[in-house]
């Protein structure tokens, strides 16, 4: 069972976190767990163990994940019933999903928080709450040098480190099997991933790698309309020129110009990206001199991307 605590965790209510808890400890052993054991590998009281199971399988029914049920015995306890090849992290993301922290990250996200006042009206929750919420908000946001207004919950700070703050929090949320971007085609931007691909020497790229793509393109095309683009300073770029790649992926971008931003700026923040991929290029020596000529410069879009690369690779949720 998995013991870490990242720091996004301070943002939720302990119930949440039990409830996540607890998923992991039934899926932990293929048998039944005793509700004394539960009390005291949660370490909480019994009433609060048969609080946390019942929002469990209220959880579970509501999803409608076939594969995942809790069985519940007087005599044994509870055991959870799943197929061998099935995992709670999609329970575990879509319980994180339903929280009011995570609504309203994502209204932030979209632009569509407005005030402190609209916002508890839409939700139906107190002012209070919401500013509670934000300060939480705040807090981790911070650690990513991403300030949130007080009374908007505008963001401000590097906007390529917000767009991969975007991208991660999306992709741990939805893992790509949803489009959670309602106001973007969806076919519209696989289209655009699949043309890059063909484009640029990539060799077998999975689905999984096709959808992160779809997602960040999204996330870009989410801030841009707000008005929001990455600014680049060109002389730490100007090694693009030479680099036959970029300029084949240049070329594939504007073919969506109207889908998605082409302005200069945002075109290498999407190129930097690209290249985090786990895919070989034919001519991968230039790409390795030319991330290392970046990793020199530190430019704040390497220190961005770099930054989510090594977030991804940790466990999450």
């Amino acid at each position: 069972m998995s013991t870490f605590r990242p720091e996004y965790f301070d943002m939720f209510d302990s119930s949440i976190l039990l409830e996540r808890e607890l998923a992991l400890l039934l899926q932990s052993e293929n048998r039944w767990f005793t509700t004394e054991e539960i009390n005291q590998v949660l370490g909480v009281k019994y009433n609060t163990t048969l609080r946390i199971v019942n929002r469990l399988e209220e959880d579970l029914l509501e999803m409608g994940d076939d594969n995942l049920a809790l069985v519940v015995s007087k005599g044994k306890g509870f055991f959870l019933q799943r197929n061998l090849d099935s995992s709670v992290t999609p329970f575990i993301s879509y319980i994180f999903s339903k929280t009011q922290i995570i609504k309203m990250i994502k209204a932030i996200f979209s632009g569509e928080f407005g005030t402190v006042k609209k916002y508890a009206q839409d939700y139906y929750i107190s002012e209070a709450t919401v500013r509670r919420y934000l300060i939480r908000i705040r807090k981790f946001f911070s650690r990513y040098n991403i300030q949130v207004k007080r009374e908007t919950a505008e963001l401000e700070g590097d906007e390529s480190k917000i767009s991969m703050l975007m991208l991660l929090t999306y992709w741990r949320l939805y893992t790509g099997v949803k489009w959670p971007f309602t106001t973007i085609n969806e076919q519209s931007i696989m289209k655009l991933v699949e043309e890059l691909i063909s484009k640029t020497d990539y060799m077998n790229v999975s689905l999984t790698t096709k959808r992160r793509l779809a997602y960040y393109f999204a996330v870009t095309i989410l801030r841009t309309r707000k008005g929001n683009f990455v600014e680049i300073d060109f002389q730490n770029y100007a090694h693009l020129l030479e680099d036959d790649h970029y300029r084949t992926f240049e070329k594939s971008l504007m073919n969506f110009k109207g889908d998605i931003n082409t302005l200069y700026g945002e075109i290498p923040f999407h190129y930097e990206v690209w290249k985090t991929n786990p895919y070989f290029y034919k001519r991968k020596e230039r790409i390795q001199s030319y991330y290392e000529l970046e990793k020199q410069k530190q430019t704040p879009v390497f220190q961005a991307v770099e930054l989510m690369v090594k977030e991804f690779q940790k466990e999450f949720f």
